[in-house]
């Protein structure tokens, strides 16, 4: 027997208010934050690397405030491209040395966190994509 979302109340309701997209926002702003953290050790590294762990961390704060503001379909896509685009790019620096400046980028602390919490940005934006495709037809 197959449940049917549909029945409950309690989980429509959720996914018909903003709290995804609220949850979402959170970890974006966190992952934003820990780009900032992590920035004056790449600058120690290499400058270029530091600017683009600024610049990383301003878009994904960016892109959390404009997910409360105004979530669009293209937004939303967008920011499933750009933090999945962020996953793929760091696992690449991690096959590819010198991708990333000075080496292969340990796995600290902060470095694991900011990918867990990009990889469930991704799946919840992915889920709430789908809910706004559902609410179209």
């Amino acid at each position: 027997m197959q449940y049917d979302k549909s029945i409950n109340p309690c989980t429509r309701s959720i996914w018909n208010s903003t709290m995804p997209l609220n949850l979402t926002a959170l970890l974006l702003l966190c992952a934003g934050t820990l780009h900032f953290i992590a920035a004056p050790e790449r600058f120690a590294s290499h400058a270029a690397l530091g600017v683009c762990f600024i610049v990383l961390g301003l878009l994904q704060i960016v892109l959390a405030y404009l997910l409360i503001r105004k979530p669009t379909k293209k937004l939303v896509l967008f920011g499933i491209g750009f933090n999945t685009g962020l996953l793929v790019l760091w696992l690449l620096s991690q096959v590819l040395p010198g991708l990333a400046g000075n080496g292969r980028e340990s796995l600290s602390l902060l470095s694991g966190l900011r990918k867990i919490l990009e990889l469930i940005s991704v799946e919840l934006l992915i889920q709430y994509s789908q809910r706004m495709d559902e609410s179209k037809s």
